[in-house]
């Protein structure tokens, strides 16, 4: 009878401890099953984020884009935009917009000559005369569909106190009948490669004026 107890008694403590190992077991599947759901939420919210912080930034950029002031040349039915606070003159030769600063400025007028050269430059408008103008990288290209001739370069442009160093971006588009228009934009040569983005997008902005 002794020994039966015994045997119970061992056989007790045994299934206890079974029972003990499986609730542990249980606990620590379910703990892990708690952290994988929970680092699945975390990665799902980082993903979110990421998507919006992605969608704020495309609508500000497209709101950036639409921002600004068009100039329009009635003549050659041209416009451009340029930034709200920019400068615009309008005169019977031709338009014009300039930085804040004074330090950039377009010019969109006519031309006698479909190839950018200083003596073009020279007769685009009456107030404003360049010297030691050189051309490169000349060729042609297109703007928004349009065929234009294209020409960077260096000069001078000349004033009362003191002459100013430029650096230019020039394009010529050859419009209805013998007429041809020139968009110039230069920029003092210290700072052009610190607005050649502005320069640029300026003039990526140039199309017709029916559009």
């Amino acid at each position: 009878m002794k020994k039966v107890l015994t045997s119970l008694l061992v056989l007790s403590l045994v299934l206890l401890a079974g029972v003990g190992c499986e609730s542990k077991t249980d606990g620590g599947e379910e703990k892990a099953e708690t952290e994988t759901a929970a680092k699945a939420d975390e990665a799902n919210e980082g993903e979110e984020a990421e998507k919006a912080d992605e969608g704020a930034q495309e609508e500000e950029a497209a709101e950036e884009e639409q921002a600004g002031q068009w100039v329009e040349s009635d003549t050659y039915g041209l416009k451009f935009r340029v930034p709200e606070d920019w400068k615009v003159v309008k005169d019977d030769e031709g338009v014009s917009a300039t930085d804040p600063e004074g330090s950039t400025t377009v010019l969109l007028a006519g031309s006698k000559s479909q190839e950018l050269a200083k003596s073009m430059l020279n007769d685009m408008r009456a107030d404003l005369q360049f010297k030691d103008i050189k051309v490169e990288k000349t060729g042609p290209s297109t703007i928004n569909g349009m065929p234009v001739f294209k020409g960077t370069g260096t000069g001078v442009l000349e004033k009362e106190d003191m002459d100013q160093e430029i650096q230019f971006l020039g394009y010529t588009i050859k419009r209805e009948g013998d007429q041809t228009a020139t968009l110039f934009i230069f920029s003092e040569a210290e700072m052009y490669e610190a607005k050649k983005d502005i320069i640029h997008g300026v003039a990526n902005t140039l199309v017709e004026t029916a559009e």
